[in-house]
């Protein structure tokens, strides 16, 4: 899952900033700079990003995948709630897609534009064994 600020609105990306600015607030409470954060995923668990990256994550833009945050979280030894603290708050207020929904088998398009909730969607990767989702 990602979050990714081109897909939403000004809600989803107003929360979108405020856990970038969480995520500022315990880099700098760990003394760390944007280039040691990125040393430290290089080196402790060979995951590759930049300090714009790191940046753009803190400024509310680009895309946040839920495992870069549970990484940095670990970095920061904060726990993962503290950072989407007010995830279920937003969620509730119909700010963030609800993303545990599935695909039913024999799906109508309209349902799947419904399931969609109203994001552009440029590509869908199939797994070939999804042959009936591929004929939709």
């Amino acid at each position: 899952m990602a979050i990714d600020k081109e897909r939403h609105d000004k809600g989803e990306q107003d929360f979108l900033y405020s856990v970038g600015v969480k995520l500022n607030e315990s880099r700098r409470k760990k003394k760390l700079k944007q280039h040691d954060v990125v040393s430290i995923l290089e080196e402790q668990y060979q995951y590759k990003t930049s300090a714009q990256h790191i940046s753009d994550l803190e400024n509310g833009n680009g895309s946040l995948k839920l495992y870069e945050a549970a990484i940095l979280c670990s970095i920061y030894e904060i726990s993962i709630e503290e950072i989407l603290r007010d995830c279920k708050r937003e969620y509730a207020k119909g700010l963030l897609p609800s993303y545990n929904r599935q695909r039913k088998p024999n799906m109508t398009k309209d349902e799947l534009e419904k399931l969609a909730d109203g994001l552009h969607i440029s590509a869908v990767i199939v797994d070939p064994s999804a042959a009936s989702f591929i004929e939709v």
